[in-house]
């Protein structure tokens, strides 16, 4: 099988994200607000409000993503970002609802970067460049080349 054409996208905030995220917000806020009315618990409204703040801090923490581009050479992928950081990793598609993509960057396990160790989860949607997105999708789909020092992907 042919290894998929080199492709470097954009990373950046995701719209798609950002609207998923707020509608679980306002979801939850709306059965929040039912639950509060129908009880008399002023302890469980507050320990839900806690719940549902700290939801919201972390669904806003999470949306921000500093730029970088998501770089396929044709046998790796990287993920370097504008002050020059790179970092090689396997890539593995979670979810693909065509013009909306959800992946997971593995670094390997022995990075040297403290930074790069966890796995970046990364959300993208199809940009203005349908050419760059079909080739992006190409390549995410596209066989891997195992790396050294990484485990054994499930």
């Amino acid at each position: 099988m042919r290894a998929a054409p080199p492709v470097s996208y954009p990373l950046g905030p995701c719209f798609f994200q950002q609207a998923l995220y707020a509608l679980i917000t306002l979801l939850a806020v709306g059965v929040w607000c039912a639950w509060c009315w129908s009880q008399a618990a002023p302890w469980a409204q507050g320990a839900v409000a806690v719940l549902l703040g700290a939801w919201v801090v972390w669904a806003q923490r999470d949306t921000r993503v500093l730029p970088a581009w998501l770089v396929w050479d044709g046998a790796a992928w990287r993920w370097e970002t504008l002050q020059g950081q790179v970092c090689e990793g396997r890539l593995a598609v979670q979810w693909d609802w065509q013009q909306v993509l959800l992946l997971r960057f593995d670094p390997p396990s022995a990075q040297s970067l403290a930074e790069w160790s966890a796995p970046r989860w990364i959300w993208l949607a199809r940009g203005p460049d349908a050419e760059l997105w079909e080739d992006l999708r190409r390549a995410v789909h596209g066989p891997q080349t195992k790396l050294e020092n990484s485990g054994e992907m499930p």
